[in-house]
């Protein structure tokens, strides 16, 4: 969205010519199929876990009682949204610490 934004704003700047400006979207863009798939599958998940917290927030039991402790290891896993943030702060303490240990073995 932000792409289409910043093109009607400064596509005569960034991209002077439209045939040009034509092939990036068209590069850019997915086929309807791939999207209604990938938008189906989102939709779907999301649905299943609005449903699996409305009954789990509201009376306090599972639809999804028979898939055991699978609806709570989805709603765990939403919830710290897909633990992107903790792997990659993690990641980041552990290249510090690479390159603190590279910066310590190059003084000597």
């Amino acid at each position: 969205m932000f792409y289409v934004f910043a093109e009607h704003i400064f596509g005569g700047i960034l991209y002077p010519s439209r045939e040009f400006s034509k092939e990036l979207f068209v590069a850019a863009s997915w086929g309807d199929a791939l999207f209604f798939m990938i938008y189906g599958v989102l939709f779907s998940v999301v649905v299943l876990v609005w449903v699996t917290s409305y009954q789990k927030l509201v009376y306090h039991k599972l639809v999804f009682a028979k898939f055991g402790n699978l609806s709570d290891f989805v709603y765990r896993v939403f919830g710290r949204e897909f633990y992107i943030l903790d792997i990659c702060s993690s990641a980041s303490k552990k290249l510090i610490n690479f390159s603190k240990t590279i910066n310590y073995k190059m003084k000597y």
